[in-house]
């Protein structure tokens, strides 16, 4: 009988939502020495919003000290702001900036490794996405969030995987079939999400949802699978002091801090999960041979 492997995906969407580029960049080091002092460092992935945050010229030191730190870069970009201009062309256009941006800056200090993995603001899908990001050699994707339905920044829908059921496996899809979880063949590896935000203030959920945790460990225990991925996301601005407005963000708030720090800590100790970021995970998904 195989032991259920249980990775954990610590996946940080850099939406650097603050007026202060100097909070910004306190909130990214905030969240390295939190990694650092729980021992993940090196197993996490940061999906970098280039587009709106320009971070490869205003947080070059963290750039850096994540690269030699060996996690995963990844691109983030909130499609959201083309306001219902969604075609592949356009998708294209403005997807094709941020991975040139960020692969040029990689190559200018000495990292020449293409970037593979992808995802959408607001968890925003339409095959024109798929379409456009197949065209960019994009590979891998997370944005399927089961059970959720929600809109964008701009209002339109979003996404709606009300109908993908908790407990899924990493699948293989193509532009047109995104949403279904059964599929073992296609160009895309979708890596399903199991938690969406840190802040109990800015998201219905608080902290770590260990029920949900504990479902998709359990589901993927009954279903007799050789791996389990969980895959958590949150944001550098949701560890700075509880407020909607960008203006209004002043500081770091030590005891989000503290509870990030007691929630990885959690899932070593209690959950016994695996610290793994994009590119490790990815391997061991490989080895399987039906995904």
């Amino acid at each position: 009988m195989s032991t259920l492997q249980k990775i954990f995906l610590l996946t940080i969407d850099c939406d650097l939502r603050c007026d202060d580029v100097g909070l910004r960049q306190a909130s990214l080091d905030k969240l390295l020495e939190v990694f650092n002092n729980t021992g993940v460092r090196g197993h996490v992935t940061w999906f970098l919003n280039e587009n709106d945050f320009a971070i490869t010229k205003n947080h070059k030191s963290f750039l850096k000290e994540i690269v030699k730190n060996k996690d995963t870069l990844a691109i983030h970009d909130h499609i959201d702001w083309l306001k219902g201009n969604w075609s592949r062309e356009k998708i294209r256009e403005y997807c094709s900036k941020s991975k040139k941006t960020v692969e040029e800056w990689m190559t200018y200090n000495g990292y020449s490794k293409k970037i593979i993995f992808h995802r959408t603001g607001c968890l925003f899908q339409r095959p024109s996405v798929y379409h456009a990001l197949k065209d960019l050699e994009y590979t891998v994707v997370s944005d399927i969030f089961p059970g959720y339905k929600g809109e964008n920044h701009t209002g339109f829908l979003a996404c709606d995987n009300r109908f993908i059921s908790d407990g899924i496996k990493p699948y293989r899809h193509d532009e047109e079939n995104f949403l279904d979880c059964q599929s073992h063949k296609g160009y895309f590896l979708q890596i399903p999400i199991v938690n969406m935000g840190l802040n109990p203030n800015l998201y219905e959920y608080t902290y770590l949802d260990f029920k949900k945790v504990s479902m998709w460990i359990h589901l993927s225990e009954r279903k007799k699978s050789d791996i389990c991925v969980l895959t958590w996301i949150f944001h550098p601005y949701e560890i700075m002091n509880t407020c909607w407005k960008n203006s209004e963000r002043t500081r770091i708030d030590n005891k989000i801090v503290k509870l990030l720090e007691e929630d990885i800590q959690r899932c070593v100790s209690e959950y016994k999960l695996t610290f793994a970021n994009m590119e490790e995970c990815y391997k061991e998904i490989k080895k399987l041979k039906e995904v």
